[in-house]
Protein backbone atom coordinates (compact mmCIF):
# COMPACT_ATOMS: atom_id res chain seq x y z
CA UNK A 1 0.00 0.00 0.00
CA UNK A 2 2.64 2.60 0.76
CA UNK A 3 4.99 2.04 -2.53
CA UNK A 4 1.37 2.29 -4.35
CA UNK A 5 -0.10 5.44 -2.38
CA UNK A 6 3.77 7.02 -3.02
CA UNK A 7 3.60 6.18 -7.00
CA UNK A 8 0.17 7.39 -7.06
CA UNK A 9 0.38 10.60 -5.06
CA UNK A 10 4.18 11.04 -4.56
CA UNK A 11 4.76 13.20 -1.25
CA UNK A 12 5.84 16.86 -2.03
CA UNK A 13 9.63 16.27 -0.65
CA UNK A 14 9.96 13.63 -2.97
CA UNK A 15 8.46 15.48 -6.06
CA UNK A 16 11.06 18.26 -4.77
CA UNK A 17 13.95 16.02 -4.55
CA UNK A 18 13.12 14.47 -8.31
CA UNK A 19 13.13 18.02 -10.37
CA UNK A 20 15.91 18.76 -8.04
CA UNK A 21 17.87 15.76 -9.68
CA UNK A 22 16.68 16.47 -12.83
CA UNK A 23 17.77 20.34 -12.96
CA UNK A 24 20.82 19.13 -11.92
CA UNK A 25 21.63 15.65 -14.22
CA UNK A 26 20.27 18.40 -17.27
CA UNK A 27 22.60 20.90 -16.54
CA UNK A 28 19.98 23.46 -15.59
CA UNK A 29 20.64 23.92 -12.06
CA UNK A 30 21.14 27.43 -11.07
CA UNK A 31 23.77 29.68 -11.34
CA UNK A 32 25.94 29.88 -8.11
CA UNK A 33 27.74 33.83 -7.38
CA UNK A 34 30.22 32.58 -9.64
CA UNK A 35 28.26 32.06 -12.52
CA UNK A 36 25.99 34.79 -12.28
CA UNK A 37 29.43 36.64 -12.32
CA UNK A 38 30.10 35.41 -15.61
CA UNK A 39 26.30 35.94 -17.04
CA UNK A 40 26.92 39.14 -16.36
CA UNK A 41 29.22 39.46 -19.13
CA UNK A 42 25.96 38.69 -21.45
CA UNK A 43 24.69 42.53 -20.11
CA UNK A 44 27.77 43.88 -21.98
CA UNK A 45 26.32 45.55 -25.65
CA UNK A 46 26.77 42.74 -28.18
CA UNK A 47 27.72 40.02 -25.99
CA UNK A 48 24.42 38.20 -26.32
CA UNK A 49 25.20 37.41 -29.76
CA UNK A 50 28.70 36.06 -28.57
CA UNK A 51 27.71 34.57 -25.59
CA UNK A 52 24.13 32.96 -25.86
CA UNK A 53 24.19 30.44 -23.60
CA UNK A 54 26.10 30.27 -19.95
CA UNK A 55 23.76 28.31 -17.63
CA UNK A 56 24.34 24.85 -19.17
CA UNK A 57 28.35 25.08 -20.28
CA UNK A 58 29.31 26.71 -16.99
CA UNK A 59 26.90 23.44 -15.21
CA UNK A 60 28.72 21.55 -17.34
CA UNK A 61 31.76 22.61 -16.33
CA UNK A 62 31.11 22.51 -12.84
CA UNK A 63 29.83 18.81 -13.43
CA UNK A 64 33.27 18.10 -15.20
CA UNK A 65 35.66 19.66 -13.23
CA UNK A 66 34.48 20.13 -9.95
CA UNK A 67 32.00 17.98 -8.51
CA UNK A 68 33.78 15.29 -10.14
CA UNK A 69 37.28 16.20 -9.13
CA UNK A 70 39.37 16.63 -6.04
CA UNK A 71 38.47 20.20 -6.33
CA UNK A 72 35.42 19.54 -5.18
CA UNK A 73 36.65 18.72 -2.10
CA UNK A 74 37.29 22.34 -1.09
CA UNK A 75 35.15 23.96 -3.38
CA UNK A 76 31.67 24.56 -4.51
CA UNK A 77 28.28 22.87 -3.56
CA UNK A 78 30.82 19.66 -3.03
CA UNK A 79 32.85 21.00 -0.87
CA UNK A 80 28.82 22.06 1.04
CA UNK A 81 28.23 18.36 0.89
CA UNK A 82 30.77 16.71 2.28
CA UNK A 83 30.55 19.62 5.37
CA UNK A 84 26.70 18.62 5.71
CA UNK A 85 27.95 14.76 6.44
CA UNK A 86 25.08 12.14 5.62
CA UNK A 87 23.98 10.87 2.76
CA UNK A 88 24.44 14.14 1.02
CA UNK A 89 28.73 13.75 2.03
CA UNK A 90 28.54 10.24 0.96
CA UNK A 91 26.96 10.80 -2.24
CA UNK A 92 29.55 13.99 -2.84
CA UNK A 93 32.65 11.48 -1.60
CA UNK A 94 31.36 9.01 -4.37
CA UNK A 95 30.73 11.79 -7.16
CA UNK A 96 34.68 12.71 -6.43
CA UNK A 97 35.72 9.28 -6.71
CA UNK A 98 33.93 8.16 -10.09
CA UNK A 99 34.85 10.83 -11.93
CA UNK A 100 38.32 11.06 -10.60
CA UNK A 101 38.47 7.42 -12.35
CA UNK A 102 36.56 8.24 -15.37
CA UNK A 103 39.41 10.79 -15.78
CA UNK A 104 42.23 9.01 -14.91
CA UNK A 105 40.87 6.11 -17.52
CA UNK A 106 40.28 8.97 -19.87
CA UNK A 107 43.73 10.18 -19.72
CA UNK A 108 45.71 6.49 -19.72
CA UNK A 109 43.20 5.58 -22.91
CA UNK A 110 43.85 8.75 -24.58
CA UNK A 111 47.06 8.21 -24.53
CA UNK A 112 47.10 4.91 -25.52
CA UNK A 113 44.91 5.80 -28.91
CA UNK A 114 42.16 4.46 -27.44
CA UNK A 115 39.81 7.50 -27.14
CA UNK A 116 40.67 11.17 -28.23
CA UNK A 117 40.03 14.71 -27.58
CA UNK A 118 39.94 17.72 -29.86
CA UNK A 119 42.46 16.41 -31.73
CA UNK A 120 46.25 18.34 -32.13
CA UNK A 121 47.00 21.51 -32.63
CA UNK A 122 48.76 21.89 -35.84
CA UNK A 123 47.11 21.84 -39.00
CA UNK A 124 50.14 19.77 -40.46
CA UNK A 125 49.19 17.22 -37.50
CA UNK A 126 45.62 17.62 -38.13
CA UNK A 127 45.70 16.68 -41.94
CA UNK A 128 47.28 13.74 -40.80
CA UNK A 129 44.55 12.83 -38.04
CA UNK A 130 42.10 12.90 -41.48
CA UNK A 131 44.42 11.29 -43.75
CA UNK A 132 44.42 8.14 -41.38
CA UNK A 133 40.84 8.13 -40.28
CA UNK A 134 41.23 9.76 -36.88
CA UNK A 135 38.12 11.31 -35.41
CA UNK A 136 37.70 13.55 -32.87
CA UNK A 137 35.98 12.95 -29.58
CA UNK A 138 35.69 8.95 -30.44
CA UNK A 139 36.53 6.14 -29.32
CA UNK A 140 38.21 3.61 -31.15
CA UNK A 141 37.41 -0.45 -31.93
CA UNK A 142 39.18 -2.03 -33.62
CA UNK A 143 40.12 0.28 -37.09
CA UNK A 144 36.99 2.49 -36.71
CA UNK A 145 36.18 5.68 -34.72
CA UNK A 146 33.26 6.09 -32.83
CA UNK A 147 31.91 9.54 -31.55
CA UNK A 148 30.99 9.61 -27.76
CA UNK A 149 29.57 13.28 -28.40
CA UNK A 150 25.75 12.00 -27.85
CA UNK A 151 26.73 10.25 -24.25
CA UNK A 152 26.39 13.27 -22.40
CA UNK A 153 26.65 14.01 -19.36
CA UNK A 154 29.53 11.67 -19.51
CA UNK A 155 30.85 12.82 -22.54
CA UNK A 156 32.01 16.19 -20.84
CA UNK A 157 34.04 14.07 -18.64
CA UNK A 158 35.89 12.22 -20.99
CA UNK A 159 36.07 15.06 -23.79
CA UNK A 160 37.96 17.21 -21.52
CA UNK A 161 40.04 14.62 -20.60
CA UNK A 162 41.04 13.38 -23.52
CA UNK A 163 42.21 16.79 -23.99
CA UNK A 164 43.89 17.05 -20.66
CA UNK A 165 45.72 13.53 -22.27
CA UNK A 166 46.40 14.84 -25.41
CA UNK A 167 47.74 18.14 -24.63
CA UNK A 168 50.08 16.45 -21.94
CA UNK A 169 51.35 14.09 -24.88
CA UNK A 170 52.03 16.97 -27.33
CA UNK A 171 54.27 18.15 -24.47
CA UNK A 172 56.38 15.63 -24.99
Amino acid sequence: DFIADFVNDPPGYAMERSASEARYVTLQTELDAAGKGFKAIQNIPGMRWMVPFLKTPYNSFKWSFIDRTPLGLFWGDTARKIRAEGREAEEAFARVAVGTSMATVATILTYGGVITGGGPVSRGERATDRRLGIQNYSLRIGDEYYSYAGTEPFASIIGIWADVGQIAASAH
